[in-house]
C-alpha cells in the first residue's frame, strides 16, 4: 500500500469536491435568490463564492482539464476579485 495517491485518484477526489461545491452553490442560490453566488468553471475545476466568510468560497480541481492561465485571467478581472 502506497502512502501517495496517484494522479487518477487525485483527479477523482477533485471531481467529487467540484460536485460538492456545485451542489452547495445551487443550495445557496435556492436559499437566497437575491444574494450573489459565483459558480465559475475554470481550468478543469470550479470556483465558488456564496458569501463572506463561507467555507464554500474556494477553488477545486484546478488544472485537471483546462489551462491554468485561465485562472490568472479571471483573477485579473476586477469584478471577480473585488
Amino acid at each position: 500500500m502506497s502512502l501517495f495517491a496517484g494522479s487518477e485518484l487525485v483527479a477523482r477526489v477533485e471531481r467529487a469536491e467540484c460536485m460538492l461545491l456545485a451542489a452547495a452553490a445551487a443550495a445557496a442560490r435556492q436559499r437566497s435568490p437575491d444574494d450573489d453566488v459565483l459558480e465559475l468553471p475554470i481550468a478543469g475545476g470550479l470556483a465558488t463564492w456564496v458569501g463572506a466568510s463561507s467555507p464554500v468560497n474556494k477553488l477545486a480541481g484546478l488544472g485537471f482539464g483546462g489551462e491554468v492561465d485561465q485562472a490568472e485571467r479571471c483573477q485579473a478581472t476586477p469584478s471577480l476579485t473585488s
